[in-house]
């Protein structure tokens, strides 16, 4: 109780400060330094109330004095509320939501430390998991489903060196808020492809204790040189078996790192991202993993091993259907770089290869993703998504022992609408199609509804 009531101190004492707006989704994407871009809706004198950006506008009159002093605050509330009416373990219905807050302060404007921010977040969240109680399957349908707790999340400090070109973060931080994160992915409400692929942590599962909203000690350094198309990065993160323990409330900062420690390895390539960029815009990555944690060999008692990995991330713009201002950067950030209308294709394979400590040894997703596919809708996008996971022989060849249900894979398709009701309130229609072996494929139906403050 004493570690709710200092949290709940904390927020208090963030919400009472001098506040200011953002574009960011809470806990997975930073905001970018955009010296090129344009001022946020909230800053434009004149703008409608309904074509803001955020549904408080400019913070009750405070936004001028929280951008002069380098605060910025974003906020939403999103909730998923989706049903199996077909299929699955029994048919039912399970919703889940999210209200989260997170504080970004350039302490250059406040303290002689130039190029230097300090960013803390926390998240609530409630809800039932539709995938665990009736359909009975590993990618959870609900993408909002897990640490169903008041919890903080970030604290920590973020600097740039050599004209920006050097990124350096320490504190309290998850490692896929930087490696395999990607804006495109959280398009989708199924858990598989929002946040980072699923299989992950299902092959090794101390990495679950440095993933949103469950926050470690870890480091972080992004090299990217000005106007250069690639980056390479690293980090290390310490893996602690009670960082997601519901009853201290994100508040365990103890060193005892149980479980070993994890490390990254990450470079990328893009093109077309600049603002004035014509052709069409792409992103590629490719990436490693390794966790210490020891983990139980399947059908071998006793013996445990640790584990690691490798990714591949591809994501491309394929079609755009002209070349005018409008399809070029806007500010909105729905499916990455400016939220182009058009076509975009992306995928992710993950290979964990050890398939005898390993659950998923190979797992693949992706979609398509067509922003403006209406006339006139240019802020709404259709997408279509696949999940698909192969489980290892010893892992089912345990499960046959052990007289359980043994699939040899499962496949989840989604098919989802965003419509942008205004720039801060969207309603998301969502069909998906779970396939499992062990259980009657299922239909799952529902939507997503956000709204950003």
């Amino acid at each position: 109780m004493s570690n709710r009531l200092v949290l709940l101190a904390l927020t208090a004492g963030c919400t009472s400060s001098l506040w200011a707006n953002d574009t960011l989704r809470l806990g997975r994407h930073r905001r970018e330094a955009q010296a090129d871009a344009p001022p946020p809706a909230t800053a434009i004198e004149g703008t409608s109330y309904w074509d803001q950006e955020h549904l408080l506008n400019d913070w009750f009159g405070w936004g001028d004095a929280m951008r002069t002093n380098g605060v910025h605050l974003v906020g939403d509330f999103t909730t998923d509320l989706l049903g199996n009416p077909v299929g699955g373990l029994s048919q039912g219905f399970a919703p889940a939501t999210s209200l989260g807050l997170q504080l970004q302060v350039d302490l250059e404007r406040m303290l002689p430390l130039p190029n230097t921010e300090f960013v803390t977040s926390m998240v609530w969240r409630t809800g039932e998991n539709l995938s665990a109680e009736h359909v009975g399957n590993f990618f959870t349908v609900a993408q909002l489903y897990g640490g169903e707790n008041l919890r903080l999340y970030e604290f920590l400090l973020r600097q740039f060196l050599f004209e920006r070109q050097l990124e350096l973060q320490v504190g309290r931080q998850g490692a896929f808020d930087q490696f395999l994160a990607f804006p495109i992915f959280c398009n989708y409400v199924n858990n598989g492809t929002c946040g980072s692929p699923k299989g992950t942590y299902y092959s090794i599962p101390a990495l679950g204790q440095t993933v949103y909203p469950t926050a470690s000690w870890g480091a972080f350094a992004k090299w990217q040189g000005t106007d250069q198309p690639w980056y390479v990065q690293a980090g290390g993160y310490l893996l602690d078996s009670e960082n997601g323990d519901n009853d201290t409330h994100g508040l365990n900062w103890t060193f005892d790192a149980d479980l070993g420690a994890a490390a990254f390895l990450q470079a990328g390539y893009s093109i077309h991202q600049k603002p004035t960029d014509t052709g069409l815009p792409g992103i590629y990555a490719v990436g490693g993993l390794y966790s210490e944690a020891e983990q139980t060999v399947f059908n071998e008692p006793g013996a445990e091993r640790s584990n690691g990995g490798g990714y591949l991330v591809l994501q491309q713009m394929i079609f755009r259907p002209d070349s005018s201002d409008e399809n070029l950067r806007r500010f909105r950030n729905l499916w990455g770089w400016g939220g182009q209308r058009g076509l975009t294709a992306f995928t992710v394979v993950m290979a964990t290869p050890d398939d005898e400590v390993s659950q998923f040894p190979f797992f693949i997703n992706g979609g398509l993703v067509y922003q403006g596919i209406l006339p006139g809708r240019s802020d709404d996008f259709l997408a279509f998504g696949y999940n698909w996971g192969g489980l290892s022989d010893p892992w089912q060849q345990q499960q046959r022992d052990l007289g359980l249900p043994a699939p040899a894979r499962e496949v989840v398709l989604e098919l989802t609408y965003r419509y942008a009701v205004t720039p801060f309130l969207y309603v998301q229609p969502d069909l998906q199609w779970v396939m499992n072996p062990s259980i009657p494929d299922a239909l799952v139906v529902g939507a997503q509804l956000s709204v950003t403050f």
